[in-house]
């Protein structure tokens, strides 16, 4: 029945719905979420997914719900969505949901970190957001300690170089260190063992750190 692209046309959709109960559920479900009437395109990528790459409805309709708590629920967006996510493995309701939830939560780490930086609407890069994510994530900082890396990267280096505050996170972290207090300590422990005085300075860490990053 589908073409080599998946694709139907309208009526050759409305002939499959009406033999196929579980599509034609799909097909009103799909219609109270865009909560409009399908349009010929709705109906073709909703069917080419079902019919062509074999997803289950529950799967595409948690698609949708995805797409539309971001703002972007097109049929297009939501097919390449479920197809890029099919091709990662995550291809049950489970396995979206879990990535749903990952995704919002890097969309508040990133939110954070915008605001923090005050970066307004500026597209970060993927690299950019690979750190933000193990800042959060891997490293476990909060945006307390993410915004004092910030400070000193912007004062010695005249802008956001997520490079440098990166490094200076990476570093602290190797330290122990996970809030401020911590960064105090550990400066002082060290000024102790080297017989100097113990007067703690966040920018004397972030000179140290600094002077690394550039040789590098």
């Amino acid at each position: 029945l589908l073409t080599s692209n998946g694709r139907l046309s309208r009526q050759e959709c409305v002939d499959l719905a009406a033999s196929d109960r579980v599509l034609r559920s799909l097909l009103s479900k799909a219609q109270e979420i865009l909560g409009h009437p399908l349009s010929s395109v709705d109906m073709q990528c909703l069917t080419a997914l079902y019919q062509y790459y074999g997803m289950a409805p529950e799967f595409i309709i948690t698609v949708m719900g995805y797409c539309k708590a971001v703002g972007k629920l097109s049929m297009r967006y939501v097919e390449r969505t479920a197809a890029g996510w099919q091709e990662q493995g995550i291809d049950t309701v489970a396995k979206a949901e879990r990535h749903i939830d990952e995704l919002s939560r890097r969309r508040s780490w990133e939110g954070q970190v915008r605001s923090a930086f005050g970066l307004g609407e500026r597209t970060l890069t993927t690299r950019e957001r690979e750190m933000i994510a193990a800042w959060f994530g891997e490293l476990g900082y909060g945006i307390d300690v993410i915004r004092l890396a910030y400070e000193p990267a912007v004062e010695n280096t005249g802008k956001v170089s997520f490079a440098y505050i990166n490094k200076v996170l990476q570093n602290w972290h190797k330290e122990g260190v996970r809030t401020a207090a911590d960064a105090a300590n550990a400066s002082a422990r060290r000024m102790q063992a080297a017989g100097g005085e113990t007067s703690y300075s966040i920018q004397e860490i972030e000179d140290r750190v600094l002077g690394n990053f550039i040789e590098k």
